[in-house]
């Protein structure tokens, strides 16, 4: 079987299509920082992510409640 230039010129372009996509994947988490910049990315890891977000606000609300609540004995005290 023989293979057309055209087909191998159709074939390199896609290859350096595919490869320069991965490269703009891999660039894109260097400057950001991570490793899932997309949720299309790692679907899994998305949502994990998003998970120990809510997670966190949730232990921060509680440190302000508990915050909250000591100031509030303490002026309780001083009266």
């Amino acid at each position: 079987m023989r293979i057309s230039t055209v087909t191998m010129f159709e074939q390199s372009t896609a290859s350096m299509n595919r490869q320069q996509s991965d490269l703009m994947k891999v660039s894109q988490q260097i400057a950001s920082g991570r490793r899932v910049v997309n949720p299309s990315d790692d679907p899994q890891a998305a949502s994990r992510a998003v998970g120990v977000d809510q997670a966190k606000a949730v232990t921060e609300q509680y440190s302000d409640a508990r915050v909250s609540a000591r100031n509030s004995l303490h002026r309780q005290k001083a009266f």
